[in-house]
């Protein structure tokens, strides 16, 4: 099953345009990778959606009411989910939702047909038929178009090219005639080179990335398909918050060491907290990065003053 929205869905857009249920649904497949999982934060859903946690939590629960999403058991985590805190959600997207005793499919998936999800509907209605074309047929014609390349490379190249390819096959040294050129050009053009400033997010990505796990005593992992956007976010805010990429290690696990101390969780997220950052430039400045306390008093810190710049904090 892909991530490929399935038809049905315009079916279910009543029932999902309800609060924040589509709004939600779809940042859930946006972050969906493979398996078909995703594991976002609350507030990261919150900032996505532009709803607020009451909304969002209201519209997560209606999800796994009807069975849009399902809750991943902690045993049932595999590969990067087995490196997230307990307390952090797994989604499994089904694909498939039940209202009000119907079924509909909002994932694409290629071994099911309509009749497999409602029995009374059948595999192509005639109004989609007549005004839409069918999506098997939709998806038949993308495959065909992809395998279709080569054909119509062999096809612009004039009948001459035939005794080369015969001598190809038989092992015959034969230059290949120049007229290939147009052939050649109906192929998918290679990717662009990458600019400096996108190598100069590349490096802070990766720096982060490493960081991030090593710090806190884990096994690398790979960037999924959202990871990307989400570690350049941090990063920049980091560097504008006045924590050079070099420091990045240091101040994460300083802040790995508050956690566990203060039996809180770290998260990636939470990493870029204006306070956050303003506490530890002020633990820098008293020396005392070294080790994390239990609680502290930003307040009560005479190293604290400087870095409110004439503003307040609470």
């Amino acid at each position: 099953m892909s991530t490929t929205l399935d038809f049905q869905l315009r079916e279910a857009l009543p029932h999902l345009s309800k609060n924040a249920r589509l709004n939600v649904l779809v940042a859930l497949i946006l972050h969906a990778n493979i398996r078909n999982r995703c594991y976002p934060s609350l507030d990261w859903l919150c900032v996505e959606t532009g709803f607020g946690i009451e909304a969002v939590n209201k519209a997560k629960s209606w999800l796994i009411d009807v069975g849009a999403i399902e809750r991943v058991p902690y045993a049932q985590r595999v590969g990067r989910e087995k490196a997230l805190p307990p307390r952090q959600t797994v989604y499994q997207l089904t694909g498939i939702m039940t209202i009000e005793g119907k079924t509909y499919a909002y994932l694409y998936d290629p071994t099911r047909t309509d009749s497999a999800v409602n029995p009374s509907v059948s595999e192509t209605s005639d109004t989609e038929g007549k005004v839409f074309p069918s999506i098997k047929n939709v998806h038949k014609t993308r495959k065909e178009s992809a395998a279709s390349i080569e054909d119509r490379a062999h096809a612009a190249a004039p009948a001459d090219e035939t005794a080369s390819v015969k001598a190809h096959e038989t092992g015959s040294d034969v230059t290949a005639p120049s007229s290939l050129s147009a052939a050649a050009s109906l192929l998918p053009t290679p990717p662009r080179a990458r600019s400096a400033a996108q190598l100069a997010n590349d490096a802070l990505v990766e720096a982060l990335r490493q960081a991030y796990f090593t710090a806190r005593k884990l096994p690398v992992q790979e960037l999924g398909r959202t990871d990307y956007g989400n570690y350049q976010k941090r990063a920049k805010e980091l560097i504008d918050g006045g924590i050079a990429a070099d420091q990045f290690q240091a101040y994460i696990e300083y802040w790995h060491k508050a956690a566990v101390n203060g039996g809180w969780t770290l998260t990636l997220n939470s990493l870029t907290s204006g306070g956050r950052m303003a506490d530890y430039k002020a633990f820098a400045a008293r020396g005392q990065t070294s080790s994390a306390p239990r609680a502290y008093d930003r307040k009560q810190d005479p190293a604290y003053a400087p870095l409110l710049q004439g503003g307040s904090k609470k």
